[in-house]
């Protein structure tokens, strides 16, 4: 086993991400890495769906997580307690950059998370089974403050950061100004284990992301102040979960939840009119939504091989929740791309009955139209249509 405890030496491990406020906007540090054009959003998707061909012979582990990192363009996060020196032995051929990924971090014990649209997280199982939840969590906590708060605030805690620290450079330093790169205070007590990292980048990151990088690497997160203007460390809980309502199939919904039940263990269920409340992990909740069905009424369209912008599309939808029309438009041909987890997080109702009545109307048109009723916005390339939170 690999993964093994923090010792108080320099960790040289590449891109221990663990995001400092140094903005891009600013001077590049020292060990930083000039010039880089980080993926994220939806590139980062796409970049880790690229064919990876590579063989590695006693190599230190932290020099091929780096070649990875600079060849694509990718930040690539190694959690402090993962041991970056030793050398590896490994040949991977057409495959997929994040199954890559995923079989170097098994080769130190540890496992892969992607986190959000920024960066490559490889830490430890205890970490990575928490890491996407303890994010919701604290996001969603500063979701339901944000509206006391004045606009410019609200924009201010909810932007994005690329944040950059230098070799050398001390946790509770860094924790400290990420978080002030926010506006936001520390209140550590006591202080974070002292240990000295090496330069890293986090591209484009949310403040929930920023902060619990750096803090699940000591098994630690924070809590919010009432008005989101500090936080406070305190101990990481060895079980975190989310709640997430799922409507029931009309028809035969208790096979459904049986199904769901015995498809992915571990998640607490409770029903009641029609709509189930399950509570678990991020992961956990994703298998859920993967295995429902579209219940919406199905969508016609002109040719299936037609471009999207010479389709036309007719449509009658009565009282459809709003995840079950998405997945519907989807199944019948729409190339949407949208997490449900994230919609929903970010303040959609997924559960939002819609009606919509349309006869041979363009793919704008039914756009434009969904997504005034449901609070999302959308950006369509080529045929790809990405869905956001409004």
């Amino acid at each position: 086993m690999s993964v093994r405890p923090p010792a108080l030496k320099l960790r040289i491990a590449l891109g221990l991400l663990a995001a400092l406020g140094m903005t891009t906007a600013q001077a590049q540090p020292p060990g930083g890495r000039p010039g880089v054009s980080w993926q994220t959003g939806r590139r980062l998707q796409q970049t880790l769906q690229q064919t990876l061909n590579a063989r590695w012979s006693g190599e230190e582990y932290r020099l091929v997580l780096r070649g990875v990192e600079q060849s694509h363009q990718i930040a690539v996060l190694l959690d402090r307690r993962v041991d970056p020196s030793d050398p590896i032995d490994l040949e991977i051929r057409q495959e997929p950059l994040a199954a890559g990924l995923e079989r170097l971090a098994r080769l130190r014990g540890a496992e892969l998370r992607i986190v959000g649209t920024s960066a490559a997280y490889l830490g430890p199982p205890s970490a990575t089974a928490r890491l996407r939840t303890v994010i919701a969590l604290r996001e969603a906590e500063m979701r339901e403050r944000l509206m006391l708060l004045p606009p410019q605030r609200r924009a201010a805690l909810t932007a994005r950061r690329t944040t950059e620290w230098p070799d050398f450079a001390v946790p509770a330093e860094l924790l400290t100004q990420a978080a002030e790169s926010w506006g936001l205070s520390v209140v550590a007590d006591p202080p974070l284990p002292h240990d000295l990292w090496a330069a890293g980048t986090l591209p484009q990151a949310t403040l929930g992301e920023t902060l619990s990088l750096i803090l699940i690497q000591f098994d630690l997160t924070f809590r919010w102040s009432d008005d989101l203007r500090s936080i406070e460390v305190v101990s990481l809980p060895e079980q975190v979960a989310i709640e997430r309502t799922f409507v029931l199939p009309a028809k035969d919904p208790a096979a459904a939840l049986a199904e769901w039940k015995q498809r992915v263990p571990g998640v607490e269920w409770s029903e009641a009119g029609g709509r189930a409340v399950a509570r678990g992990t991020v992961e956990q909740l994703e298998a859920v939504a993967a295995l429902r069905r579209p219940a919406a009424a199905p969508l016609r369209t002109e040719r299936p091989k037609t471009p999207l912008a010479r389709r036309q599309f007719t449509l009658t939808v009565r009282d459809a929740p709003l995840e079950d029309l998405l997945e519907s438009l989807r199944t019948n041909g729409l190339d949407l791309h949208y997490d449900p987890l994230e919609l929903q997080q970010q303040g959609v109702n997924l559960q939002r009955l819609i009606d919509l009545e349309l006869k041979n109307a363009s793919a704008e048109t039914v756009l434009r139209t969904l997504c005034s009723k449901a609070g999302l916005t959308y950006r369509i390339d080529g045929e790809r249509i990405d869905l956001e939170a409004e």
